[in-house]
């Protein structure tokens, strides 16, 4: 077969979703180096400014401290898409294991057989 959009370049099927390396990765991993860099700088700021007590460089870690946030979100839906919370059986679950904690489905006991069945030895003593 020749290629799809030109002749001279051939298709190439290329991997999807689970598929591919990258899914098997960390998918928020930039974030994250860029999230704490920028709380590394705001650390670094604040110690080294601790004797002059500038207050402009106070202001500037608190803009990189807030610079971090969108980054470190990231990262936090990212732990959660690849954690059991995702699920829908995990919730399923959870909302059936709250209602019997709260008393709104009553909790199933094992049933003990009933006393209208015979008994092995009430059978023998009615044969003899």
């Amino acid at each position: 077969a020749q290629g799809l959009i030109t002749e001279h370049l051939a298709f190439a099927r290329t991997s999807k979703g689970g598929l591919s390396r990258m899914s098997i990765e960390f998918q928020a991993f930039w974030e994250a180096v860029i999230g704490v860099l920028l709380l590394v700088g705001a650390t670094v700021l604040v110690v080294m400014n601790g004797g002059k007590q500038v207050r402009e460089i106070y202001i500037f870690a608190g803009v990189l401290v807030l610079e971090s946030l969108p980054f470190l979100s990231a990262v936090a839906i990212a732990l959660l898409e690849n954690s059991r919370i995702n699920s829908f059986a995990f919730w399923r679950n959870s909302a059936v294991r709250t209602a019997e904690l709260i008393g709104i489905r009553p909790v199933r006991l094992p049933t003990v057989a009933s006393p209208s069945q015979p008994v092995a030895s009430e059978i023998r003593r009615e044969a003899n």
